[in-house]
């Protein structure tokens, strides 16, 4: 008797699961409101951007 465990195709297939629903989207809403934050520091989006830009790939 063979157990059937979700592979990583039959996992993508079946979506995301909600602890990685809820991650995504406190990554996101975490990632907004730190551009936000910079925004109001430098008084420019286009540089609060790049400034995030620069943080996320010196970060990774």
């Amino acid at each position: 008797m063979t157990s059937k465990k979700p592979t990583s195709k039959t996992a993508r297939l079946s979506g995301p699961s909600p602890s990685n629903q809820i991650l995504r989207r406190a990554l996101i809403q975490n990632r907004q409101a730190f551009l936000q934050f910079l925004n109001r520091r430098v008084k420019n989006m286009e540089i609060a951007e790049e400034i995030l830009q620069q943080f996320s790939s010196n970060s990774s």
